[in-house]
């Protein structure tokens, strides 16, 4: 019979994926922005993109890394 993975291991297992996950979302954090356009016949639209330290889509370079 196998051992079972005992619930220590699993909850320090689930905290590094966790803490994975974050790292790696922390970017899409930090240079996120939120951008309004109003239009002459009085509607707006809200967008959320992306603005990296180099530009923002297709000038940036850090969008393909």
């Amino acid at each position: 019979l196998r051992h079972r993975t005992s619930r220590k291991k699993a909850r320090i297992f689930l905290l590094i994926i966790w803490a994975l996950s974050c790292v790696l979302a922390a970017p899409c954090l930090m240079y996120s922005t939120v951008m309004t356009k109003r239009y002459n016949n009085g509607k707006t639209r809200t967008v959320c993109y992306m603005l990296w330290p180099d530009g923002r889509y297709p000038t940036s370079m850090a969008d393909y890394m």
